[in-house]
């Protein structure tokens, strides 16, 4: 039996942008991790499991070695954990399907 093996995870504190596929209306979050297959974060609005996303970040310099660049990732929402801080956040695990960069 083959055991699949977890992409390397990248902790990296940044804010974000998401929103459910066809919803108009970006939201904040917050990144807590990334890997090639998914983004962990923290968002402002309770999204359900098997929800469609689309996430928009800016990677910083000092991590691409060049030009900062917008990335915007399709993926779906795989986990949701309400946070109990007495605060309406939640936390989210989505995959990442597609990405495609956005240069200034």
């Amino acid at each position: 039996m083959a055991s699949k093996e977890r992409a390397r995870r990248f902790e990296l504190q940044i804010p974000l942008r998401y929103r459910a596929n066809g919803d108009s209306q970006w939201r904040r979050g917050t990144m807590k991790n990334i890997s090639s297959s998914g983004v962990l974060f923290q968002g402002e609005v309770w999204t359900e499991p098997s929800t469609p996303v689309e996430i928009s970040f800016v990677l910083p310099k000092k991590i691409l070695g060049e030009e900062a660049a917008e990335v915007v990732c399709r993926g779906t929402v795989m986990r949701s954990l309400r946070l109990a801080n007495g605060v309406d956040r939640s936390l989210f695990a989505s995959t990442i399907s597609s990405y495609r960069f956005v240069r200034p």
